[in-house]
């Protein structure tokens, strides 16, 4: 006798290995320039909040990677990879509970969701995204709780739900509208339990209203943030509506409109082969035909769960008119839209006699893993053409590290970029922070001086960083004497060097009597040989 566990084994099975198929083309050293070496400075130590945002807890999946593998870019793609899987392993069970016995639209649920982002391509940037793709799962195992809560009559399992809600809300605030579509996702249940229904939904509600008193007081109060300064907001609920809807049509789009020679690239067949082979073991494991199953209410009730879903994950989003392009966006959505794609192909399949159905599923299934497998291909050789910032970053930092094994704490290193590959100075600060350990400073001339301004004044360089930042981060408002400096230099050709003298008429000339000594704190016993294993990081490709 078959093990009614079986098909749910194939599903996840199937939902991995295609995550896995795709994610094997990803290379870890995917590089934006501006955040990921305070991402990986930050979370290294432990710290988990970014005050100017007021986000307690953004750092929180980054931190486990950092931690566990330290130095190792691959344990943050590892991280992702594996966020992604049981974000769709989560989202075919939901599909199950909303519509019970349909596994061939589980399956394709959970295998849409981690494999449909077609214009994302921070989504292949895994120290920057592991942070979303883990307050994702966060989100989404919050929901499933709160399902299965209500279905097996356990509110051990709702507090879960709740505990998990309260903690994706302190990481990014953009999850708020999807976990409030929680107790629609009981369905027509609701009547026959209306006063738990009543009483969960307000504790649900509860803790989602403190979780959004914490995280949006900041922006409710008209104090300074980055989500009102950096972005802005925009509240017109007809420019919010538009925006929602350009954002969900970046994901449509590209199922008809995607380059057919995408799909030449070898990763396709393969990615097609893992779901063909999952359809396959569900037919094999027993239990009613897959095609077969469910009735065209169930595949509606998930279809409005999907939009939904979707829509609310674009919610926060549109607030702000500075979204303009697709990246960041299809990571929280993917779970609706995949819910949403599976109950469409099923809808269809069910205009088709009962023996072609699944074949029909399997074809339309196929085709969304083709053309999204071929999308991050194509996505991630835009990564290594042009839009990479590791490579000259991890040069700089090589060459700076083989010049200057060590530094005196209290030193500061000022940066002169010809080749533009350090455009925020808080970059390179933290990416200093990182190899060097504390005590050593960094700044870019020319760059940014966002959450670090800094001035040459007669005394030295004075930093002076947010005060916002100032305890969490353990940062302070710091004078670099003239012989406390290093100036370097990085050329257009990426190769750079410490200057043995001051660099007049590129900077102020230095004060009577001050003196340029950068020899003098230089150090030549190496440290954080841990930390500098990421200068030499690879991709597993």
């Amino acid at each position: 006798m078959t093990s009614p566990r079986r098909p749910v084994l194939s599903i996840a099975l199937t939902i991995g290995a295609v995550a896995l198929l795709q994610q094997v083309w990803v290379s870890p050293t995917n590089f934006g320039g501006a955040d990921e070496w305070l991402l990986l400075d930050l979370s290294s130590r432990g710290i988990l909040g970014v005050p100017y945002a007021n986000r307690p807890l953004v750092l929180l999946w980054q931190a486990l990677p950092a931690r566990l593998l330290p130095g190792d870019l691959r344990g943050f793609w590892l991280f992702t990879t594996l966020c992604f899987a049981a974000t769709g392993a989560l989202t075919a069970w939901l599909a199950l509970r909303l519509a019970p016995g349909g596994r061939a639209l589980a399956l394709l649920a959970g295998v849409a969701t981690v494999a449909w982002a077609p214009l994302d391509y921070l989504r292949l940037d895994t120290v920057l995204i592991c942070g979303y793709a883990g307050f994702t799962l966060a989100a989404g195992a919050g929901l499933a709780l709160f399902v299965e809560a209500w279905h097996r009559r356990k509110f051990a399992l709702l507090a879960a739900g709740m505990a998990l809600a309260l903690a994706a809300i302190l990481g990014v605030e953009s999850v708020l509208p999807v976990l409030a579509v929680a107790p629609i996702l009981v369905g027509g249940g609701w009547r026959h339990d209306t006063r738990r229904f009543g009483q969960w939904t307000l504790a649900w509600m509860a803790v989602l209203t403190a979780g959004a008193g914490l995280s949006l007081a900041p922006l409710l109060l008209g104090w300074p943030s980055y989500q009102t300064g950096a972005l802005g907001i925009d509240p017109s609920p007809l420019r919010v509506v538009g925006r929602v809807l350009q954002l969900a049509g970046m994901q449509i789009g590209p199922l008809l409109t995607s380059p057919s020679r995408e799909l030449a690239a070898p990763a396709v067949p393969l990615a097609v082969l893992a779901l063909l082979a999952g359809f396959a073991c569900l037919r094999l494991a027993g239990g009613p035909p897959p095609d077969r199953e469910p009735a065209l209410k169930p595949i509606g009730f998930v279809l409005a769960a999907g939009v939904l879903l979707t829509l609310a994950a674009h919610a926060t989003l549109a607030l702000t008119p500075a979204i303009r392009t697709p990246a960041r966006t299809q990571v929280l959505s993917a779970p609706g839209f995949g819910l949403a794609l599976a109950a469409t192909i099923a809808a269809a399949a069910r205009l088709v006699a009962p023996r072609w159905r699944l074949p029909v599923t399997g074809i339309l299934g196929a085709w969304i893993v083709a053309v999204g497998t071929g999308r991050v291909v194509a996505m991630q050789a835009e990564w290594d053409a042009s839009r990479n910032a590791y490579p000259a970053q991890s040069r700089t930092l090589s060459d700076l590290t083989a010049a200057a094994p060590d530094l005196e704490r209290g030193s500061l290193v000022l940066l002169l970029d010809d080749g533009g590959a350090w455009p925020m100075t808080f970059t390179f600060r933290h990416a200093l922070r990182y190899l060097y350990g504390p005590g050593v400073v960094g700044v870019v001339h020319g760059g940014a001086d966002f959450l670090y301004p800094w001035r040459i004044t007669g005394q030295g360089i004075v930093v002076d960083p947010w005060p916002v930042i100032r305890a969490e981060w353990q940062v302070a408002k710091t004078l670099h004497a003239w012989d406390t400096i290093l100036v370097v230099h990085r050329g257009a050709d990426g190769r750079l060097a410490v200057l043995p003298r001051w660099p007049e008429g590129v900077l102020p000339p230095l004060p009577a009597g001050a003196r340029y000594a950068p020899e003098g704190r230089i150090r030549q016993v190496p440290v954080r040989d841990r930390e500098r294993r990421v200068l030499a990081a690879e991709g597993p490709r």
